[in-house]
């Protein structure tokens, strides 16, 4: 995936593994998982040395099914999907704490309406995870095996595309949903109660990032990049440097930190290759493409559609790795540079 190993895999998500999941990632770089998906290839690839070399697990064939998101909860590693006129869910494969190598995969649809995609994956804790679903429905669980069970439904019937959260600054976790329909929900008790914010971004959600209950990014397909630093009462617009074009989509947002920041968008580039991220260091006050941070503005033909950035206790590691899913050459694996 780094480098031309598999450059012509399509990769919708992925994961860094961390210390909770296997005894060799201390630094949290080490192990990646990311899924793969075009017209046949619904499969988990993994490597244990930083991306050098590669392995690759297969999922399923079905050329109904669609993966979507990739999350890690303690050594489960969980890969939701859609598939047509059928449950969607989840498959779980359970990773060897020593070896940091994924075990045979399950699929898991109990709980999950016929029909249904499951869209996108939050990970609470190593015991409890939450999924956006179709039919505005919120699922979540502590069974992995076992399946879900719902959180939130019929409080819209938008599909919910996006979810995140991040710790809440009165103790607890605000975790927060987008919808299609450009609605947007949050939970600030662990996801027992779900609330609309009264206030909603111009265009459906396509891209969630919580840094606060006093912060939420979002992105749209309005186009838009925007901000709420009051729960989604009010929302203001960010302009995005504009050196080569307009934005024309915005696929995802990802904090390391409070301060550091990536979006994923396509913006309209002449001559093409015109799907781009930009950075921020100082929580998205202000953003940028290249430049110091990466030796240099990143462009591709095809679609950036996840930002994945590692989650350990050494903000230097967070703040100066990330990774984004290229939908036709595999993983770009970044390393910035300490300022």
């Amino acid at each position: 995936l780094d480098e031309g190993t598999y450059t012509s895999v399509s990769t919708i998500d992925m994961v860094y593994g961390n210390p909770d999941s296997c005894a060799g990632c201390q630094t949290g770089v080490e192990h990646i998982y990311a899924i793969g998906n075009n017209s046949n290839d619904r499969n988990l690839y993994y490597s244990l040395d930083g991306g050098l070399t590669w392995s690759v697990v297969a999922f399923a064939t079905n050329a109904n099914l669609t993966l979507t998101a990739l999350g890690l909860a303690g050594n489960n590693l969980i890969a939701t999907f859609g598939e047509s006129a059928n449950p969607g869910g989840y498959y779980l494969s359970v990773i060897d704490s020593n070896t940091g190598i994924p075990g045979t995969s399950t699929k898991v649809t109990s709980g999950v309406t016929s029909g249904e995609v499951i869209n996108d994956i939050f990970v609470l804790s190593p015991r409890k995870v939450f999924f956006a679903a179709d039919d505005g429905k919120i699922y979540k669980s502590t069974n992995f095996a076992g399946g879900v069970v719902l959180a939130e439904s019929g409080s819209t019937s938008d599909n919910f595309t996006r979810i995140d959260g991040v710790p809440a600054s009165g103790g607890g976790t605000i975790m927060v949903a987008g919808t299609f329909g450009q609605d947007v929900f949050y939970s600030l008790d662990g996801g027992d109660t779900w609330t609309q914010t009264s206030g909603s971004p111009l265009g459906a959600v396509t891209a969630v990032a919580v840094l606060s209950n006093k912060r939420i990014w979002v992105g749209t397909d309005f186009p838009s990049v925007e901000f709420s630093d009051d729960l989604g009462v009010t929302w203001q617009v960010i302009e995005l440097p504009e050196p080569v074009g307009n934005l024309l989509s915005v696929y995802d947002i990802a904090f390391a930190t409070d301060e550091v920041g990536y979006i994923s968008v396509q913006i309209d580039k002449t001559g093409g290759d015109d799907f781009t991220v930009y950075w921020t260091i100082n929580g998205g006050r202000t953003w940028a493409l290249g430049e110091s941070r990466f030796a240099q503005a990143i462009y591709s033909s095809a679609i950036f559609n996840r930002i994945a950035v590692p989650i350990t206790n050494n903000v230097a590691v967070n703040a100066n790795n990330a990774m984004l899913a290229d939908s036709a050459n595999g993983l770009y694996i970044l390393k910035g540079a300490v300022k």
